[in-house]
């Protein structure tokens, strides 16, 4: 046989045919191969979902089973709370009555009467709060409320204004707010004595809390003279707790930022003035040859200032403040009382009060937080008669003056620590 001779044609197609199919055959295992690895893989990551949300399962159930008892729990202690709540407001309701003493004075009537004055005084007020609360619609109290009545005032300032106007003397006005005093346990006249905003911190820290107590029903405010106060009252209106205050009224002029609260208003005949008190300028001595040792006195206590002016005739009384210099309107005029006014009747702020120390303390303190002006344009000649600053208050620790924001100029800003404005143009450790 011929070795040269070819293979057949068709044996190469079959030899062709079965590598094919030998190739096909190991993809097709390769890939079972790998499906068998996916499904394997896919059977573990279905078991370990299964098990989490067995798992999460679980766990709702015990919160349920956990919230159901707790839920139940809360609601049978939400009932006794609610119960107690119900027997203190209505078997001992309480009346807090809240009386700013210096705006709101005591009628003649009654002060003229001492001790029995404010026996009478406080009989009144208790018999007209409740007879206000029991005809109020949807009132729902069980037996006759207690008014509980608590006073702020300047006694020795409000003993000046009365003595002053002849209304009645100190002996008297201690008498009656001992008769006040003593007409019930639950009524107290607080004397907060001098100082600028005395008695405002502790009315509008009784206001904010006191109407958050549960027993109180209702919170008559005697305070209405007072735009001060309407910061805190806006407070009550945001924590929904505005609709427990009533107004009690003394003088007939409200304050314009408390009548846009709409408050309810109660008015007791009789228990206050309607009209503020002015005290009218005491009349001068006589001249007298000599001067004793009570003249000098005397002369030590009045307000001193250079170049006083002569009040001319048929001006304003002059007037004893017993609220701070803050709220007097109009606002005392500083070169009135500290140096020299050059506008005489034409100047917008008052000349009519009569100062004590502690108010002109207070008006130079003030004044020299504001610049000189004079000063600042180096013009200023008076020296340590100046009533300004010519020193930052803040000293070397300001922090406003590198921000450019404070209104003293920078060379108004001493370089060394610890220093504050004299009022005499120049530096001095305090």
């Amino acid at each position: 046989m011929d070795e040269n001779v070819s293979p057949s044609p068709k044996l190469t197609d079959w030899e062709t045919l079965a590598n094919a199919t030998s190739t096909f055959v190991q993809e097709l295992l390769l890939a079972k191969e790998e499906a068998e690895k996916r499904a394997d893989a896919l059977q573990l990551e279905v078991y370990a979902w299964k098990s989490a949300l067995k798992a999460k399962d679980d766990e709702m159930l015990t919160m349920q089973r956990l919230s159901s008892d707790d839920l139940a729990s809360a609601t049978s202690r939400l009932a006794v709370v609610q119960r107690d709540y119900g027997s203190v407001k209505d078997d001992n309701p309480l009346l807090y009555c809240l009386i700013d003493g210096d705006g709101h004075i005591f009628s003649e009537n009654h002060l003229v009467q001492g001790r029995q004055g404010g026996l009478e005084a406080a009989r009144l007020l208790t018999d007209g709060l409740t007879a206000y609360m029991s005809d109020r619609a949807g009132l729902n109290m069980q037996g006759r409320p207690k008014v509980w009545v608590t006073v702020f005032l300047n006694k020795s300032g409000l003993t000046n204004v009365l003595s002053g106007n002849g209304v009645c003397t100190a002996d008297t006005f201690n008498a009656f707010l001992q008769g006040f005093n003593n007409a019930s346990p639950w009524f107290s006249v607080n004397d907060v004595g001098h100082g600028k905003e005395a008695a405002d911190a502790k009315i509008h820290e009784h206001l904010r809390v006191l109407t958050r107590n549960p027993q109180i029903v209702q919170v008559f405010f005697a305070g209405g003279h007072d735009n001060g106060y309407t910061t805190t009252l806006n407070y009550l209106q945001t924590e929904g707790l505005l609709d427990k205050v009533t107004l009690l009224r003394g003088y007939e002029a409200l304050g314009y930022e408390l009548r846009i609260l709409r408050l309810p208003e109660v008015k007791l005949d009789g228990v206050f003035m309607a009209d503020k008190l002015q005290s009218l300028r005491p009349k001068p001595k006589p001249p007298s040859a000599s001067i004793s040792p009570a003249d000098f006195e005397s002369f030590r206590s009045l307000p001193q200032k250079s170049n006083p002016e002569a009040i001319p005739a048929g001006s304003k009384p002059l007037t004893i403040p017993i609220q701070p210099l803050s709220k007097l309107n109009p606002r005392p005029c500083t070169l009135h009382y500290l140096s020299r006014c050059r506008d005489g009747a034409k100047c917008t702020n008052g000349h009519h009060y009569q100062l004590s120390a502690e108010h002109l303390v207070e008006l130079r303190a003030n004044a020299r937080n504001s610049p000189c002006k004079a000063s600042v344009q180096g013009k200023c000649s008076k020296s340590g008669d100046c009533p300004w600053g010519h020193v930052c208050p803040n000293g070397s620790s300001c922090k406003l003056v590198n921000q450019g924001k404070c209104k003293f100029p920078a060379d108004m800003h001493p370089n060394q620590p610890n220093q504050r404005n004299n009022g005499r143009g120049n530096h001095r450790k305090t």
